[in-house]
């Protein structure tokens, strides 16, 4: 289970549950809660209940960190078990 937070309001253009593919778009990075600057917040974890979740190891195939391009980039250093 995947989750997608501070999207830009009404800019989200899938819905939830369905299944997305590499590179498409699924709404605008934007600014809600306590923060200064657009973000991105993205989360996956084991089950739905966030009490009991685990959460799981994530990599990019390809991503930009701080203005520098990464390649099979995970910025979670430490063993993770795979999640089913």
């Amino acid at each position: 289970m995947s989750f997608v937070c501070s999207l830009k309001k009404h800019s989200i253009i899938v819905k939830e549950g369905q299944r997305v593919k590499r590179g498409q778009i699924l709404g605008q990075c934007g600014n809600s809660g306590n923060s200064l600057e657009p973000h991105l917040h993205f989360h996956i974890q084991n089950v739905e209940d966030l009490n009991i979740a685990t959460g799981a190891k994530c990599y990019f195939d390809s991503i930009v960190v701080n203005g520098v391009f990464r390649a099979h980039y995970s910025q979670l250093k430490m063993n993770v078990s795979k999640i089913t």
